[in-house]
């Protein structure tokens, strides 16, 4: 398994990152205001016409959940920061793992850290990632 990469099993905690995949690959994250099981399967788009850029750093992480064919990650949206938007990270839905995005190793975050790196967590109840406002 490559650096940087998880298991489902290894799942994403709180404070986790991950980048989005690089420019040789043709996956585009989307994000979407509702987690897979909260949106029936079929969540709404945030910014539909959006989608996150490649080489892209998604975090911090503020809550995770682990569904049947999904992992996804409840973050700040790269691009609207104020936002908290969901972000699937790996699928298995047609029968093959694909990393949408790689976890970042937590020696990298520590050294973000060590050098004066500060995570700043988004309070949804000031708006944030509700309901696109």
């Amino acid at each position: 398994m490559p650096n940087g990469q998880f298991e489902p099993t290894n799942w994403a905690a709180r404070g986790d990152w991950f980048k989005a995949r690089g420019s040789q690959s043709r996956i585009r994250l989307k994000s979407y205001w509702t987690s897979p099981s909260q949106g029936m399967h079929n969540p709404t788009r945030a910014y539909p016409e959006e989608k996150i850029s490649k080489n892209v750093f998604i975090g911090p992480v503020h809550a995770s959940r682990k569904e049947e064919h999904f992992v996804s990650v409840q973050v700040p949206h790269p691009n609207h920061r104020h936002d908290l938007v969901w972000i699937n990270v790996w699928s298995d839905r047609d029968g093959r793992p694909v990393y949408y995005a790689h976890k970042v190793a937590r020696w990298m975050i520590l050294e973000w850290i060590s050098n004066g790196w500060q995570d700043v967590y988004v309070n949804a109840d000031h708006g944030g990632g509700t309901n696109g406002s």
